[in-house]
């Protein structure tokens, strides 16, 4: 099975949508975004802006609330770790819009070495959250997300972490399915679970691990 081929469906549902880049500001202002502000806002999107704006005005709208929550997620889960610990903070963060419903992304949070090759490629876990539910397939038989539902999801709803393949320059060209369930090392609802998952790959311990040390505090 061809990794590159796993990424580039992968890629290809998570991709922004084009005309996004290109696109002006026309009706934003109305619902408070202001461009000009060097503040980023949340604005919370609303089934009546679904209706009146266009695609490109709603995803981005979306990819600057991902963007906030993406960081709001990494300062929480960075504050619980100990010192030392092997979690890297993403450059920056950018989200990635679904394309069959612009008004939900994802964005990562965090990033851990796996391992580094003779060759200079490596093995990443890249966390990540979104601000919907879905099913998780790496196989690039179909979609990566399958979505559970197309409901407008004004904050994080989903953590989950993906094990992929970089080559030597960083650009990711696929999963290491070995590693969790298919690439999945985790996928949960709960943040609290998350935090643990989290926890375990930055201190490169098992989650039951890490408990069992809390408990004998």
């Amino acid at each position: 099975m061809s990794q590159t081929m796993v990424m580039s469906s992968g890629q290809r549902q998570m991709g922004v949508p084009q005309a996004v880049a290109a696109a002006g500001p026309s009706r934003l202002e109305r619902w408070g975004v202001v461009e000009s502000d060097s503040t980023p806002k949340i604005v919370q999107i609303t089934p009546q802006m679904l209706q009146t704006m266009s695609p490109q005005e709603i995803a981005r709208i979306a990819m600057s609330n991902i963007a906030i929550w993406g960081g709001q997620e990494n300062d929480f889960f960075t504050k619980l770790l100990p010192a030392n610990h092997m979690l890297r903070k993403p450059k920056k963060f950018d989200p990635q819009i679904l394309q069959k419903a612009p008004y939900l992304g994802s964005c990562k949070i965090g990033e851990v070495l796996v391992e580094k090759k003779n060759d200079g490629s490596m093995v990443t876990q890249q966390m990540f959250m979104a601000n919907f539910i879905a099913d998780i397939d790496t196989s690039g038989k179909g979609d990566l997300f399958n979505l559970q539902s197309k409901d407008i999801g004004n904050g994080p709803k989903m953590f989950y972490s993906l094990n992929l393949v970089l080559d030597p320059s960083g650009k990711p060209i696929g999963f290491d399915r070995g590693k969790g369930k298919g690439g999945v090392s985790f996928q949960t609802l709960n943040k609290a679970d998350a935090a643990w998952h989290i926890a375990a790959a930055a201190t490169g311990m098992t989650v039951e691990e890490l408990k069992e040390r809390q408990r004998k505090r």
